[in-house]
């Protein structure tokens, strides 16, 4: 029988003023996909958890001008993020 390993979890997370800018930047500085190989980029899926600061759940983002915008400033760039789970991340948690 195989074992499997859990792979590590890597979260980020859009902070306010991110959103309110739909600046990616800091985002592509570490995830950058021109510098990123194919499998650097593989070893993402499944593991890498994007969050926006302060929204309730995933499907709050798309109600939300402002988030909407930077889902889409960062779907024009990384075109990959829709293949990461989004999840809530409060500034009070």
């Amino acid at each position: 029988m195989k074992s499997k390993t859990k792979l590590q979890r890597v979260d980020y997370t859009f902070r306010r003023d991110q959103v309110l800018s739909a600046n990616i930047g800091e985002f592509l500085r570490i995830y950058d996909p021109t510098r990123l190989s194919p499998f650097h980029l593989r070893c993402l899926f499944g593991r890498l958890h994007l969050a926006i600061e302060d929204v309730m759940e995933c499907e709050d983002a798309a109600t939300i001008p402002e988030a909407r915008k930077l889902i889409l400033t960062l779907h024009a760039a990384w075109p990959w993020a829709g293949f990461f789970r989004g999840e809530r991340r409060s500034r009070r948690a």
